[in-house]
């Protein structure tokens, strides 16, 4: 019967241990978790008033369009200086593609104009929303690939890349528009690599 079918399944998955959590193969598991986290960031942040963390996204918001207007920057000695450029660069970006109205602090309307200041806010934190997730995205999959390398098990590391992507630092800095993704991720993968690398056989490419 189908009962019978499903509880023997069900006892197969069961003997594998913690193996047995993982229903499809490496890059179907890492599909599947970034798949999750992208819609727990739509559920629970893309669509979050601008204001609402106000104390790194309008921040670095302005950052941006102050870099895309050739001001003069408030932040240039701030060591999150990469992802101010990288921010501003994508709010040019979806400009040129039409995507967002205004992407320099010249063209931004005047604060007397409600309804299209925070048109303005919006798109441009939302943007920088984006690419917060995409960044995140991003060091998943390095984070994923360099530990299945390092450790030659995928399933160890489809829970390596579970824990991290659902750890509570990189949830909330997918969600909003933060410098630490870029650096915690440079330092990670960094460090995953010097392993991998010492552990590798001696060859020219080894330095690399």
């Amino acid at each position: 019967t189908k009962m019978q079918k499903l509880r023997d399944y069900v006892a197969r998955r069961q003997s594998l241990g913690l193996a047995g959590l993982i229903f499809v193969g490496w890059p179907g598991s890492v599909a599947l978790i970034l798949s999750e986290l992208v819609a727990s960031f739509m559920l629970c942040g893309f669509f979050y008033p601008y204001w609402r963390l106000a104390d790194m996204d309008i921040m670095m918001g302005y950052q941006g369009f102050l870099v895309n207007a050739g001001y003069p920057q408030d932040f240039f000695d701030h060591p999150g200086y990469l992802s101010l450029i990288l921010y501003a660069g994508w709010l040019h970006l979806l400009h040129a593609a039409g995507l967002v109205t205004v992407d320099s602090l010249a063209q931004m309307p005047k604060a007397d104009d409600v309804a299209a200041f925070n048109d303005v806010w919006t798109a441009g934190v939302r943007a920088g929303r984006v690419l917060s997730l995409l960044v995140a995205c991003t060091f998943i999959v390095a984070f994923g690939e360099l530990v299945r390398r390092l450790v030659r098990d995928w399933q160890i590391a489809v829970f390596a890349v579970f824990c991290v992507t659902f750890s509570g630092g990189l949830m909330m800095n997918a969600r909003d528009f933060r410098t630490d993704t870029i650096a915690a991720a440079l330092v990670i993968c960094g460090f995953l690599l010097l392993l991998l690398a010492a552990r590798a056989a001696q060859s020219r490419a080894r330095p690399l």
